[in-house]
């Protein structure tokens, strides 16, 4: 039986809210019920009494992550002695630059893989665009660096120099799905999951309510996650906008279920995995046509969704209202989302494209380098820190570590990184 390490941040036995934990618990999950010996070593913030509920199908461990940079070192040693004890076939590795850091001093007879949740062709300050940074750490000793569109791929490529027969394109997934339904009595509904993030549209879902509230379309508009006081207050008196706030993961895909649409109106250039999600439970995705993401990949324009060239407010006004006209139309555009989720974005078909690399690499000819500081990327930058003050030290630390992480190549920092545990 091939034993299978899994790594990510939060508690994936709970998977409850999306994003990575949901990811990584999934796969995970599938993973075990096909035979696999799968373990996740879970990392949290110090404190956190969070745990899984004891139904898992996998064994998982907690590791706190530091408070200080003087615990790293300590950390990182023993995640090393950790891993020489349960001496797995395969690393899947989730963006914890813990694990990342060590990959060179790892036995190279473990299949190492690296999925990058995260990208930005851009330079960014911001922590989630670091995310495919971390990825592409001592790629060299990195079997396989996983992006979740072809597009996302490419680009994670050209930026960080990194070679293309070491990256591939797995698609993300989920679990829930239900039957595509309409009922003619029922009225419009859209859904807008962002919340206040304006990475995720915020600016442009306002706009767009603000467009909705002067037409004479029929509609329901449910917002989901926790809007601005100046958004809400300002729809408020308006009984067709809907403030759900912050769904747990089962309210949230029946709330996709009983909808019509979804608008996707994000600048990030990831998933989205909210477009899976849509397409698993058969709700018509409206998203922006983004480059890097997986929509070019997943929707076929007026055949399983929409995109929206330049994310042009009266693009996503024009396709509600040429959905809203006829609920025939709907029937068939939510038919076809989700036969494409049926056919390419179940657990199952996600397995079987990583089945296909749990294999070595053949071009990956290093060798497994002696256990020391020099060998071993220590960082400062996975601090969680959205729970502290916005203009605190350490958020500010993180800011100025990020910048650096820009302007330096992986050599100096492979020099520099460890400086900061003297």
């Amino acid at each position: 039986m091939k034993r299978i390490l899994l790594t990510c941040s939060g508690i994936p036995a709970l998977g409850t809210y999306g994003g990575i934990i949901s990811y990584v618990h999934e796969l995970a999950d599938t993973l075990a019920k096909s035979n696999y010996d799968v373990h996740v070593f879970v990392f949290r913030e110090q404190g956190s009494e969070a745990k899984g509920n004891g139904k898992e199908s996998y064994k998982y461990r907690l590791f706190d992550l530091p408070r200080k940079r003087s615990e790293e070192k300590e950390l990182t040693f023993r995640i090393i002695k950790e891993i020489e004890a349960l001496r797995p076939d395969v690393i899947i590795n989730n963006e914890i630059i813990y694990i990342q850091g060590i990959y060179p001093v790892i036995d190279n007879r473990i299949v190492k893989i690296s999925v990058a949740h995260g990208f930005s062709r851009k330079k960014t300050m911001s922590i989630a665009g670091m995310q495919g940074k971390i990825s592409t750490y001592n790629w060299q000793w990195t079997d396989w660096i996983v992006c979740q569109n072809k597009q996302m791929a490419k680009g994670l490529a050209e930026k960080y120099n990194v070679p293309d027969n070491r990256i591939t394109a797995i698609d993300q997934t989920c679990r829930k799905q239900a039957t595509a339904k309409t009922q003619p009595e029922e009225t419009f509904t859209i859904v807008y999951a962002g919340g206040a993030s304006k990475g995720k549209g915020s600016t442009e879902a306002y706009r767009i309510c603000r467009k909705l509230s002067e037409s004479d379309i029929d509609f329901k508009f449910i917002w989901c996650l926790d809007a601005t006081r100046g958004i809400d207050r300002k729809l408020a008196k308006d009984k067709r906008f809907v403030f759900a706030g912050r769904l747990g993961r089962d309210k949230f895909i029946n709330t996709l279920n009983d909808a019509d649409c979804i608008i996707i109106p994000s600048h990030m250039e990831t998933g989205p995995m909210l477009l899976v999600e849509a397409m698993s439970t058969g709700t018509i995705p409206i998203c922006n046509d983004i480059k890097y993401s997986a929509i070019p990949d997943i929707i076929i324009d007026g055949e399983n969704g929409f995109k929206i060239e330049n994310n042009n407010i009266d693009g996503y006004i024009k396709a509600i209202n040429y959905l809203s006209g006829s609920r025939n139309r709907v029937s068939e555009l939510k038919t076809r989302a989700l036969s494409f989720y049926n056919d390419n974005l179940t657990p199952e078909c996600q397995k079987m494209q990583f089945e296909r690399i749990f294999t070595k690499n053949p071009q990956n000819a290093s060798v497994t380098c002696k256990i020391s500081d020099k060998n071993i990327i220590h960082s400062t930058t996975h601090y969680k820190t959205y729970d502290l003050s916005k203009f605190s030290t350490v958020r500010l630390f993180s800011k100025i570590a990020n910048f650096l992480e820009m302007i330096i190549d992986e050599k100096r920092y492979r020099k520099w990184g460890h400086i900061f545990l003297k």
